[in-house]
């Protein structure tokens, strides 16, 4: 009998079956042992499909067959504890997945916002560039302009100075000929 269920194991390992399954197989091969013991006419605890050597081996075969189904039992429970653990894990994981899907949809459309203000700052930087350059030349024209009309106006002076003590002299030379007239 521990042939066959080892036999039995063996092939349910091999098939991805699971221990359940197994036990049950094993159950089912047991049954056929006792049917083709009572077909022959032996009792049960002496079959020989089972080792034939009475009740006692029955008793413990039983006792190792609760034994084996308890820790599959305990296996099967570990496994789904384990599962719903992992179940858990994958939802915890799922929705950090979507959160971190939401930040990064955030930052690129923070991305192309600020890329957007970029844009429009080069063009304004280079407007406001041009503008300069010509309020420059601008200035500089001015300034030239302003540097000529200062030195026209500085010529203009100097002649005014001149033209003024030309026509003070003349006055005067004037004066002296009209005192020298009404003296003769």
């Amino acid at each position: 009998m521990y042939l066959v269920f080892s036999v039995v194991m063996f092939l349910s390992n091999l098939m991805n079956t699971g221990p359940l399954i197994a036990a049950a197989v094993c159950l089912l091969l047991a049954a056929i042992c006792y049917g083709a013991g009572a077909a022959t006419g032996q009792s049960f605890a002496s079959s020989k499909y089972l080792g034939g050597t009475g009740v006692d081996n029955v008793v413990n075969i039983m006792e190792k067959f609760k034994e084996k189904l308890t820790l599959l039992r305990g296996e099967v429970e570990a496994a789904n504890t384990r599962a719903d653990d992992a179940e858990a894990r994958v939802k915890q994981l799922e929705a950090e997945h979507i959160q971190k899907d939401h930040d990064l949809s955030s930052l690129e459309s923070r991305v192309k916002l600020l890329q957007e203000q970029m844009d429009k700052a080069e063009v304004d930087l280079k407007e406001s560039s041009e503008n300069f350059r010509e309020a420059d030349l601008r200035a500089e024209q001015f300034e030239k302009k302003s540097n000529n009309l200062q030195q026209e106006l500085e010529n203009m002076e100097t002649k005014h100075e001149e033209m003024s003590q030309k026509y003070q002299a003349a006055k005067a030379e004037m004066d002296d000929l009209e005192r020298q007239l009404e003296g003769v």
